[in-house]
C-alpha cells in the first residue's frame, strides 16, 4: 500500500459514514444513527493508529480531513438542535396539568388555561 493510501481510504469511508448519518438524521432514523456512531468510533480508532497521521499529511488528505470535520460539525449541530426540540416538547408535556384539560364528557373544563402544544 502506498504512503497515505490507508488514510485516504479511511477518510473516504468516514466521509461516506458522515453523509449517511446526515441522511439518517433527516429521516429521524435513530437505529441508523446509533449504528453509524459505532462504526465512526471504530473508524476513528483505525485512523488514529495509522502511521503518518499528523503533520506529514499531504494536501489531498488534508482536504478530505477538512471535509470530514465540516460534515461532523454540521451533523453535531443537527443533533444538538434535535435534542433541544425533544427537550422542549418533553417539558411542554410534563408541565401540562391534567386537571386543566378536558372533563370525562370531553368538554373543556371551566377555567382551564389551555396550552398550544404545536407551539412548543
Amino acid at each position: 500500500m502506498k504512503p497515505g493510501e490507508a488514510q485516504t481510504l479511511a477518510l473516504d469511508r468516514l466521509i461516506e459514514l458522515l453523509e449517511r448519518e446526515r441522511s439518517a438524521l433527516a429521516a429521524a432514523d435513530a437505529q441508523a444513527v446509533e449504528a453509524i456512531a459505532a462504526e465512526k468510533e471504530r473508524l476513528a480508532f483505525v485512523l488514529s493508529s495509522i502511521p503518518g497521521t499528523g503533520s506529514s499529511i499531504e494536501p489531498l488528505l488534508r482536504s478530505k480531513a477538512r471535509k470530514a470535520k465540516l460534515l461532523n460539525e454540521s451533523n453535531g449541530r443537527v443533533i444538538a438542535m434535535l435534542g433541544r426540540h425533544v427537550s422542549a416538547r418533553l417539558a411542554a408535556l410534563l408541565s401540562s396539568n391534567p386537571s386543566s384539560t378536558y372533563g370525562p364528557d370531553g368538554a373543556a373544563r371551566a377555567g382551564s388555561a389551555g396550552r398550544n402544544l404545536a407551539a412548543a
